[in-house]
């Protein structure tokens, strides 16, 4: 199993504490294998020439999938039954490679927990044009002002990490109205926008969902002020901050508070078993059941059952007409279209625009 870690294509790294796979590897008997990959302008800058391609951040992803394939064997592990998986970004680049030309035959195997390329459409993919106004955009900050671009960047690699580091920081407002370094479309490893990919993408089998409270941390990126418990807000002001901005920001934030439920990223402790869990007995069991599920589906392609309750696939024997999900809490349950009240209209509109 090879993990891709989050953090909006801006942060992140394997050597996070959270991130340890030792009672992952353990309990659910596999192998963990975590890809380091270029963030931010190190790894998504483009400048229209070969030295700066953009993307290269997945190019490290798929360097480290090749370097699966030639080596795992040598540490028991099995080159023809290769699943990846990540969180947030992490699972917008399992979705990237999932639909890569060049990634075929790396991996047999994808979960995506809480992220594609396609669900963050506009803010975390970019197309060449607007990729290389951030580069410029970039230069411009560091003194790097040049109408000729291969100039720029000449210029731009006499600065420092840390002085390219501090130009490109950016924060979760500024990741929103996509303003940061983010994958593009158009290169050998995403030819075409990924919606029309339709069956021209990697077959391999899929686990796929999302937290029940994903927009919650979106929210503190636009109201702050909540992080008082006595903040009242207008319905006005929800309609204008918050409802008029669809999306999922993949920034690492915790569910600090009680009405952010079941936020982004709370998905985490229960795959990697963290110890903040040990102190409730249904949370143990719950990351327990998980971690089966995850590495039942790695070996087989098949969760297998969860508890008692058996895993379905979304669609079954070929219909299409409801969605069957399952529901991890206390207890688990099927259930059809989960999604169905917020998504009916929402999609086809999507695919209105593009078709």
């Amino acid at each position: 199993m090879v993990w891709i870690y989050g953090g909006g294509f801006q942060g992140g790294s394997i050597f996070l504490s959270f991130y340890d796979s030792t009672y992952l590897a353990s309990y659910g008997e596999v192998i963990v294998v975590a890809i380091n990959y270029r963030i931010g302008p190190f790894g998504f800058l483009y400048g229209d020439n070969e030295h700066t391609p953009g993307n290269l951040g997945f190019h490290d992803q798929l360097l480290g999938l090749k370097w699966v394939q030639e080596n795992i064997e040598n540490f028991g592990g099995d080159p023809n039954k290769v699943t990846i998986f990540g969180e947030s970004a992490g699972s917008m680049s399992a979705s990237a490679l999932v639909q890569s030309p060049i990634a075929r035959g790396l991996f047999h195997r994808a979960i995506m927990q809480s992220g594609s390329l396609y669900l963050s459409y506009p803010f975390l993919r970019d197309n060449k044009q607007m990729a290389l106004r951030k580069t410029k955009k970039l230069c411009e900050k560091l003194d790097c002002k040049n109408e000729n671009i291969e100039q720029a960047l000449a210029c731009l690699k006499t600065k420092s990490t840390e002085e390219i580091k501090n130009a490109a920081l950016g924060d979760g407002k500024e990741m929103m109205a996509n303003e940061l370094f983010q994958p593009i479309i158009g290169d050998d490893v995403l030819p075409y926008d990924v919606v029309h990919f339709k069956k021209n993408s990697n077959h391999v089998d899929l686990l796929f969902g999302a937290t029940h409270d994903e927009g919650s941390m979106m929210v503190l990126i636009y109201f702050p002020e909540l992080m008082d418990d006595k903040t009242i807000l207008t319905l006005k002001q929800v309609h204008e901050k918050i409802l008029n901005r669809r999306g999922i920001a993949a920034v690492k934030m915790g569910c600090s508070f009680e009405w952010m439920g079941v936020c982004h990223g709370a998905d985490i402790p229960y795959v990697f078993h963290s110890s903040s869990l040990k102190d409730s007995p249904e949370d143990v069991k719950l990351s327990n059941d998980m971690i089966r599920a995850w590495t039942n589906f790695a070996k087989t392609g098949h969760p297998g059952k969860i508890g008692s309750i058996e895993w379905r696939q979304v669609y079954e024997n070929g219909e299409k007409s409801s969605a069957t999900t399952m529901l991890l809490n206390v207890e688990y349950k099927m259930a059809d279209d989960v999604f169905k009240d917020s998504c009916d209209g929402l999609w086809e509109k999507i695919f209105e625009f593009y078709n």
